[in-house]
């Protein structure tokens, strides 16, 4: 289910702000018993899910309008912003149940992060999306930082960006700070801080 599905269902539009309403739904409620305002506050503004605005990107590195495309002293101006994403955590338990359906095979074992709304600074004519591995990292607070093992589209959707990161090398705990999802993808570059601490799903961490 897409994110322009979700708004077509009866808790859609304006009502969304009511449905939403309730604080840490996903603890409160079983998930059958969630309505389509709640699967969209757990895919779109929870623990989980956050939108975030692509910034300009002073590495500019990326396989896509990266440095690499221009001669040297011809950069094009940065832009002043980019366009607004939503970055999913989408292994974490609330996000499945939200969605009722698994993850792909590839990505088993691995933490799986979503980019919805980058597409235009990916090449989705390619059959595989692994080049994008080197920029796309995973990094818990004050440790390595760690890139994508895999990268694919998104069954749901084949504009979405899907990552994988190994859980040995990045391995979330309790009492992590922050998790840190970045993608360099050219002149932007998107930033997501997740919270391991508001990241609990029934008492337990859920990545």
């Amino acid at each position: 289910m897409t994110r322009r599905d979700l708004l077509k269902l009866p808790c859609a539009g304006a009502a969304f702000s009511l449905c939403a309403a309730e604080p840490d739904v996903w603890n409160e409620k079983a998930p059958e018993e969630w309505h389509a305002g709640d699967v969209y506050r757990i895919m779109n503004k929870s623990p989980w899910a956050m939108q975030v605005q692509a910034q300009p990107n002073p590495r500019a590195r990326g396989p896509f309008f990266g440095r690499s495309r221009y001669a040297a002293g011809r950069l094009p101006a940065f832009p002043a912003y980019g366009p607004k994403v939503v970055v999913v955590w989408e292994s974490a338990r609330p996000v499945r149940d939200a969605l009722k359906a698994p993850l792909p095979g590839a990505f088993a074992g691995l933490y799986a992060i979503s980019l919805e709304g980058f597409s235009m600074m990916a090449d989705f004519r390619r059959d595989s999306l692994n080049y994008l591995r080197p920029y796309l990292s995973l990094t818990p607070k004050g440790r390595t930082a760690v890139t994508a093992s895999v990268v694919r589209r998104h069954p749901r959707n084949p504009l979405v960006i899907l990552a994988g990161f190994s859980k040995n090398a990045a391995s979330i705990r309790p009492d992590d700070k922050e998790a840190v999802f970045r993608a360099d993808l050219g002149m932007l570059a998107v930033q997501a801080k997740f919270k391991p601490k508001e990241m609990l799903y029934h008492g337990e961490l859920a990545v």
